[in-house]
């Protein structure tokens, strides 16, 4: 079985924009947080894939924000990093190098965790991914 096909569940192939906060920056706010802009790949209730411009370290825990295209507020998640390879499918310049990143979204309170599941089982029991 592939790596990217480990998860047991539907997912919407979507391109959605997901922030990724890298390093969260000063507590007193002088040094800036660094966030990732990615694009999605899939997205489902518990995890998606995208493409980044930077590898991800396997493991690590990341503040992540989803804008869904057709929603007005971004969800607000926690994610771990499952695994990251580097994807030459999706470089349209050999010298910027890009990742195909698979997180998994973690329980966590302050999120929008419930409403980002209720959401996807809106979606995947419409039968359209754009419908609500």
């Amino acid at each position: 079985m592939k790596q990217t096909d480990q998860r047991q569940e539907y997912r919407l192939h979507r391109q959605e924009t997901v922030f990724i906060e890298i390093d969260g920056g000063s507590y007193e706010g002088q040094q800036p947080a660094e966030i990732l802009i990615s694009q999605s790949l899939d997205i489902s209730a518990n995890g998606l894939q995208l493409v980044v411009n930077e590898p991800l370290t396997a493991g690590c825990i990341h503040q992540i924000a989803i804008q869904l295209e057709d929603e007005p507020k971004a969800f607000n998640l926690v994610a771990e990093v499952k695994w990251c390879r580097e994807n030459l499918n999706f470089q349209e310049d050999d010298n910027i190098p890009l990742w195909t990143v698979g997180l998994a979204i973690l329980e966590s309170d302050d999120t929008l965790l419930p409403a980002w599941k209720a959401l996807m089982a809106r979606r995947l029991s419409s039968g359209s991914e754009f419908d609500d």
